[in-house]
């Protein structure tokens, strides 16, 4: 018998709208990657290198101060932004997602935002549980999956709502990284 306790929502940060989900991995993004659909979340975790989620990134201080100078007004705004407009899912490495939203700031550089996400048991259920978030000049990071245009049939989930969008050139591959299947165990 462990003595840690499972997971209480109070470990979530929780979204604008007060619920613990800050984003999905829906149905089309989840089948055409060969993982389970779900919600994003975003966990207190704890700081350092090996460390994840808000305390990770909040340690952070380079980072949070490029998150702020970006204009947002702390992490779980940024990663609620990045998991409910992302544009594309590319390799984050080990088994994770990277959830990619490219922004524009008005009259600046276009960034990529990027949160990494894992899926995660939670309560008999996948979530995709937030570790890192990283603002970049261009995420090189291998893409797996393109949200689909509106004329495609974009979801709300994949919604944009904030910036002007540009298109710029990809590095693309096909090949899928070792992520959690969808009988939810991992390798």
């Amino acid at each position: 018998m462990s003595l840690i306790p499972k997971p209480k929502s109070g470990d979530f940060l929780p979204a604008s709208d007060k619920s613990l989900n800050l984003g999905f991995i829906d149905d089309v993004a989840a089948k055409a990657l060969g993982v389970i659909p779900g919600p994003i979340r975003l966990q207190v975790g704890f700081e350092g290198p090996k460390g994840w989620g808000a305390s990770h990134i909040l340690g952070n201080q380079d980072r949070m101060a490029r998150i702020k100078d970006i204009g947002f007004r702390g992490i779980a705004h940024y990663v609620e932004t990045v998991a409910r407009n992302f544009q594309r899912i590319a390799d984050g490495g080990d088994g994770r997602l990277a959830l990619v939203y490219e922004f524009q700031r008005m009259g600046k550089e276009v960034l990529d935002l990027v949160v990494i996400v894992k899926a995660k048991a939670h309560d008999g259920a996948i979530i995709w549980s937030v570790t890192t978030a990283i603002p970049k000049r261009v995420s090189h990071l291998p893409v797996l999956y393109k949200c689909p245009t509106k004329e495609e049939g974009r979801t709300e989930r994949c919604e944009v709502s904030l910036g002007d969008v540009s298109n710029r050139p990809r590095r693309e591959t096909l090949s899928l990284p070792k992520i959690m299947p969808r009988d939810g165990k991992g390798s």
